[in-house]
């Protein structure tokens, strides 16, 4: 490239092509946390990376269906929580009560220092808007909420459906 053609672009005077950047489909956020020896301490710190992550996905119209959260440990151990859900969704309040329901049965062999929110894959979101005269011969949509309940608190392999 000619040092002419260079300012003839910066100046505006000829067109100045560039690619697009398009940010990956996934995402990947952590804390650093004080030794925190209680699930209970890691609802915080969650509450924030799940936030965080539902503003990604609003921002690019996704949503996911499938988490994991990696806890890093003081003794360098790291236990790796999946959340695999039925639907694919980015609603906050909903992310957080299967992540509370998987934490309630979570033993912590000893202080996390660390938490990592992964979601890999950004899935097409198809939002719903609620009928205003909903007609009372059609079908509601399956809702899969009580099944995810079920396996965050019981597990993935003892709940296939009700």
């Amino acid at each position: 490239m000619k040092a002419s053609d260079y300012l003839d672009r910066l100046l505006g005077h000829r067109p100045d092509p560039c690619k697009t950047f398009r940010p990956p489909d996934r995402f990947s956020a952590g804390m650093d946390l004080a030794d925190t020896h209680h699930t209970q301490g890691l609802v915080f710190p969650l509450r924030r990376l799940v936030q965080e992550l539902c503003g990604v996905l609003r921002a690019r119209d996704r949503g996911v269906q499938a988490l994991q959260i990696q806890l890093h440990m003081a003794d360098q151990e790291q236990e790796t929580i999946h959340l695999n859900l039925r639907q694919v969704t980015r609603d906050r309040s909903h992310l957080m009560l299967l992540l509370r329901e998987r934490l309630e049965r979570l033993q912590l062999p000893c202080p996390v220092r660390h938490i990592i929110l992964q979601a890999d894959d950004f899935l097409p979101y198809a939002s719903v808007q609620p009928d205003l005269l909903q007609d009372s011969n059609t079908q509601p949509q399956q809702d899969y909420s009580t099944i995810e309940r079920l396996q965050a608190r019981l597990g993935a392999e003892s709940v296939q459906g009700l």
